[in-house]
């Protein structure tokens, strides 16, 4: 509930409720218990998250192993103390190129206690520096240490404003694409020149700006078929026995032959996060979209 809220109408019992997920810290999500005696190291995790993907940070969540610990009760809370002030000015000391955050402090019915929300954006005026050394951390995903200074190609990929990140992506989208709409003309003359698209439907989703692998190559199949629903004419991978599996640049390619009564499905998915899917369409039915979609939000979550 609490990733769909928007930060302005989250409350108390929503990040409670979170906590009881007992998620661990990762790429996107980190724990803090105070601010004031850790500015120095919220700034980097702020920092580190607008130069990475973004994030949530919760403050005052006792944490063991980076996952949080009962009682879920959060910091005592005081109307003379000002979280938000102090966060905006740690932002402005220690982070060159300031980074603009969403924030809620979340106080419970009986206000004696609250819980901090910090939302960190991907950053488009990334990279963001800390400190008087001015380093430059990202995410690392790494449970043994959360943020790492970035390598010198790193700083380089993010240096204007994530230019390369949109090219990447412009790149990866219009070369699936090519490949997909190869797959699904009828030619219009003998010499296959003049097409005529089928219909169909296709579904895309890939990170804002991306940059690194987010898995392994060879990791690839293995993704499908976590997001895999039992054997019907849209499985995840296709499982009809006319499938063409085949590897690609970063990553790997699905489709299988237009047989009646199943038609034509191309799926791709390559190491930096983008996924597509393209059905082929006789009817059109709302049920199979929102099989679709499922299958999309099982994939990615």
């Amino acid at each position: 509930m609490m990733e769909k809220t928007d930060t302005q109408e989250l409350t108390y019992d929503d990040v409670v409720g979170f906590l009881g997920q007992r998620k661990p810290e990762n790429f996107v999500l980190d724990y803090k218990l105070q601010v004031n005696d850790k500015a120095a190291r919220l700034a980097k995790t702020i920092a580190s998250m607008a130069n990475t993907y973004g994030g949530t940070i919760i403050i005052g969540v006792n944490e063991e192993n980076e996952i949080p610990k009962e009682p879920f009760e959060g910091y005592s809370y005081s109307t003379s103390q000002n979280i938000r002030q102090t966060v905006d000015n740690l932002i402005v000391e220690h982070i060159k190129t300031p980074v603009f955050v969403e924030f809620k402090e979340c106080i419970n019915a009986a206000g004696s206690h609250a819980f901090s929300v910090i939302r960190v954006p991907l950053s488009p005026l990334a990279p963001h520096s800390v400190g008087e050394t001015n380093a430059y951390y990202i995410r690392t995903g790494q449970r043994t240490r959360q943020e790492d200074l970035a390598a010198p190609d790193k700083i380089i990929w993010l240096s204007d404003h994530r230019s390369k990140s949109l090219a990447l992506r412009k790149q990866l989208v219009e070369d699936a694409f090519e490949r997909f709409d190869d797959l699904h003309y009828i030619p219009c003359d003998s010499a296959g020149l003049a097409r005529e698209y089928r219909p169909s439907r296709t579904i895309c989703f890939i990170p804002l700006y991306p940059s690194g692998e987010i898995f392994r190559y060879d990791e690839a199949r293995q993704k499908l078929q976590e997001a895999s629903f039992p054997a019907d004419e849209l499985s995840y991978p296709p499982v009809d026995s006319n499938v063409e599996s085949r590897s690609i640049a970063h990553g790997m390619f699905y489709s299988s032959s237009p047989q009646n009564p199943i038609p034509r499905r191309t799926l791709e998915l390559n190491k930096y996060g983008m996924f597509m899917h393209r059905h082929q369409l006789k009817d059109f039915h709302l049920t199979h979209l929102y099989r679709d979609i499922c299958r999309l939000v099982v994939f990615a979550g």
